[in-house]
């Protein structure tokens, strides 16, 4: 089955259209000004933080508030900051050069080629 570019296009607006998270709302504006600013203290206290604790503290902190755009703002600015904790990781064999042979590099800890 081949998608037309009309097709594509009909599936994307439909697919924004019942999303629940208005990006670029207000409300999602607030949440991320909010996240910024607590996800700046957090990483101002100098603790290590774990990918489990991160997420329950967003979800502590996001708990009493029903706009779903707002969430939405306040973990994207969580995931800015602490990107190397939520994100998933990369597998190996998706590295770019993960697979390939490099070419020795001369003049590395004053080995010549």
């Amino acid at each position: 089955m081949s998608l037309t570019k009309q097709e594509i296009i009909k599936v994307i607006e439909e697919v924004i259209s019942e999303s629940k998270i208005n990006f670029g709302s207000p409300a999602w504006s607030k949440g991320y000004a909010a996240g910024v600013k607590a996800s700046k203290a957090l990483f101002l206290k100098g603790e290590k933080q774990s990918t489990k604790g991160l997420k329950a503290y967003i979800e502590k902190a996001t708990e009493n508030q029903p706009d779903p755009s707002w969430r939405s703002g306040y973990e994207f600015a969580f995931q800015l900051r602490f990107s190397a904790q939520l994100s998933e990781p990369v597998p190996d064999g998706q590295l770019p050069y993960a697979n390939t042979r490099g070419r020795p590099y001369p003049g590395l800890f004053g080995w010549k080629g």
